[in-house]
């Protein structure tokens, strides 16, 4: 099984397509913020990697009951 595999359960399943769209929207951010130099886009691209990791606690304490 590939690492990518191991992080769909039931607890993550419902999670794993809005994660992708945001690491999907840090990536733009990062793109627009190379692109025009505009900090707004780096806060937002930081703001977006906080809450990833904050889902991320929540979904592994979530699993562990």
């Amino acid at each position: 099984m590939s690492e990518k595999r191991t992080w769909s359960n039931p607890h993550r399943d419902p999670w794993n397509a809005p994660i992708a769209q945001i690491l999907k929207a840090i990536d733009e951010h990062n793109n627009e913020y190379f692109r025009t130099g505009n900090p707004w886009h780096l806060k937002k691209a930081k703001m977006l990697r906080e809450y990833l990791v904050e889902l991320k606690i929540w979904l592994t304490r979530k699993e562990k009951g």
